[in-house]
């Protein structure tokens, strides 16, 4: 079970950083334009 717990924890991260970096280049790309 621990472990099972740690994978949902990393997919949450994952997810989480996926969506700051997403946000991050639409930032740099409206900066841009």
């Amino acid at each position: 079970p621990h472990r099972l717990a740690e994978r949902v924890l990393c997919r949450v991260l994952a997810r989480q950083s996926g969506g700051m970096l997403a946000g991050l280049a639409n930032r740099l790309e409206k900066a841009r334009v």
